[in-house]
């Protein structure tokens, strides 16, 4: 079961790294010799398309950090694949990490390829940062590790790291 999860990973990181061509594509426009970026376009309610190139990480922070941005995505996403395939594990957790390994190799491609990592999303409603999907996958991949940690030791059941509660349990 933990490596279906596992291997939900690919059509998610294809997913990220299509929206993010669409956009370029879509969003670019050819004149003369440049590109020129159009405004945001209306997407949902409160949240705009457009096209931003981030070469730092959330927020811009570290910005031109290329190298050691990569690094460190690359070295989470094998500690993150090694901790969910060395031993069993709680299928939320499991959930959890691959939202989160998801997100971060979709970015980890960008930085690679690119350099920067391609953004589209903002809110319209507030000033806040321009994201993209592989960021809504870190998103809500926290939000679940977040929620599983706080309500096993709530409830007094093993951690992250020991024995997953039996009707939790991944048979591999």
């Amino acid at each position: 079961m933990r490596k279906m999860f596992v291997l939900l990973t690919l059509p998610l990181v294809v997913l990220d790294q299509w929206v993010k061509g669409w956009v370029y594509h879509h969003f670019m426009i050819g004149v003369g010799c440049c590109w020129v970026k159009p405004p945001p376009q209306k997407f949902l309610p409160g949240i705009g398309l457009t096209y931003t190139e981030n070469t730092g990480a959330a927020f811009s922070i570290f910005g031109n950090a290329r190298w050691i941005l990569a690094g460190i995505s690359l070295a989470a996403v094998v500690a993150m694949l090694v901790f969910i395939l060395i031993k069993k594990r709680a299928l939320p957790l499991i959930f959890a990490f691959t939202l989160i390994i998801s997100g971060a190799a979709g970015n980890l491609i960008d930085r690679l390829l690119t350099g920067y990592v391609v953004d589209m999303f903002e809110f319209t409603f507030m000033r806040f940062a321009i994201f993209n999907v592989a960021d809504i996958y870190i998103t809500v991949g926290g939000v679940f590790l977040f929620l599983y940690l706080v309500f096993t030791q709530w409830r007094g059941k093993p951690a992250a790291g020991s024995e997953p509660h039996a009707s939790l349990e991944t048979d591999g």
